[in-house]
């Protein structure tokens, strides 16, 4: 069995569900975005980082990249002071992603004899990039990446490693054709349909934004943080069963420090934001709310 096939082995019984290798390299191809790019509060601002691979790991010669599908519940009937999350991994993906980049990291030094470094979105390369380069799936016009196997609702984690493996996964070329249910299901208009999206703009980045105007403020609605009703509105993806874990009442934040915010909600993905951010969502969402039934 060749090593890149041995790795694909590996990974599937690691609990990712897509595999792809290509070999690394500076994604030039991007500079001028990212050189021109209005950067979000938390993304890592510098340019290079972005688009060069040998600043993260300078001994990079293959990238592996694995996609973790995640299912997109049944959106519930909130009623009273009930608000949601947007759909995601329980725990946050992040720490289940980076357990099994690192658990088949471990496998590749054992039996391949390589060393390399997990990525897990924080470092700040772009990992749609990577997905893509790697043949994991295309653009979508909501500019999040297509599997073909996962639709959109898929977590991405990739390996930098010091092996050439001799092997490149074909890229999945495609395109959104007519479809503009994402730009007509966006509720601020941040996807623009020409396959861009200002971030700015995104719901999603409202919620976790630390200071709003009123303007930003009326968009806010009872999912208090994240927005996935692009991804709700792709045809790629499926419709699961509805999951309590996303669904919330105001008193569970009102009164918590905190560090017992982070005791009870710090293995999920909105606890990074901290309990005051969800509070004051919260209060702007049921505002919007009780402004919309006046």
């Amino acid at each position: 069995m060749k090593p890149h096939e041995r790795i694909v082995d590996k990974a599937l019984a690691l609990g990712f569900h897509q595999v792809g290798f290509h070999p690394v390299r500076v994604f030039e191809e991007l500079r001028e975005i990212y050189e021109n790019r209005r950067f979000l509060e938390f993304e890592v601002k510098d340019p290079q980082k972005r688009i060069d691979p040998m600043s993260h790991y300078p001994g990079g010669k293959t990238f592996v990249a694995l996609g973790m599908g995640y299912p997109l519940y049944r959106l519930p009937r909130l009623e009273g002071d009930e608000v949601r999350v947007a759909a995601s991994r329980v725990p946050d993906y992040h720490r289940v992603v980076r357990e099994g980049l690192e658990k088949l990291l471990r496998f590749i030094r054992e039996e391949l004899g390589g060393e390399g470094r997990s990525f897990v979105d924080v470092e700040g390369l772009d990992d749609r990039r990577v997905a893509y380069l790697c043949g994991l799936g295309f653009y979508g016009r909501h500019t999040q990446i297509i599997s073909p196997y996962l639709g959109s609702t898929f977590n991405i984690g990739y390996l930098m490693l010091d092996l050439d493996l001799g092997y490149l996964t074909p890229k999945i070329e495609g395109d959104c054709g007519g479809c503009t249910r994402c730009v007509e299901a966006c509720p601020t208009g941040a996807i623009r349909g020409d396959y861009t999206l200002e971030g700015q703009d995104c719901l999603s980045y409202l919620t976790q934004k630390k200071d709003l105007s009123d303007s930003e403020a009326s968009w806010l609605n009872r999912c208090i943080y994240g927005c996935d009703l692009c991804l709700r509105a792709c045809p790629h993806n499926v419709i699961s069963a509805m999951s309590p874990d996303h669904v919330f009442n105001k008193g569970d934040f009102e009164s918590l420090s905190q560090r017992q915010y982070q005791k009870i909600y710090g293995h999920r993905d909105f606890s990074f934001r901290g309990v005051k951010i969800l509070r004051r969502n919260i209060d702007l969402a049921l505002e919007n709310c009780r402004k919309e039934t006046e």
